[in-house]
């Protein structure tokens, strides 16, 4: 049975921010379009900290999210494993796909 991405998954961009996205120090890490490669992310000490209070996130990022930049060279999609629910979101130039798990499964999304 065929059925459209709509039905079986969320499609959001992420935070809009109106100044610089980063900052020296914060609760949230950002990934932004640079940070995207192909496979899993689990690690995200790396990432910088945004410039953004925890009760103003758009969207923070979940185990089984798939993202895909929205502009640049075609780059493989990526997904997330957040085990330590880690504050992590996103600039609004990646769609994040949040897949209902009991439709679909994830992995054969990403795949």
């Amino acid at each position: 049975m065929i059925k459209l991405l709509s039905e079986v998954a969320e499609v959001t961009g992420g935070h809009t921010f109106r100044t610089k996205a980063e900052a020296a120090s914060g609760h949230v890490r950002l990934l932004q379009i640079k940070d995207i490669q192909e496979g899993i992310l689990t690690d995200f000490s790396a990432l910088p900290f945004a410039d953004i209070q925890p009760e103003k996130l758009k969207i923070n990022l979940q185990t089984n999210d798939i993202l895909l930049p929205l502009r640049g060279e075609r780059i493989p999609a990526m997904m997330i494993v957040n085990q330590q629910s880690t504050l992590v979101t996103t600039t609004n130039q990646i769609a994040v796909i949040r897949v209902n798990s009991l439709l679909i499964n994830p992995e054969y999304l990403y795949y």
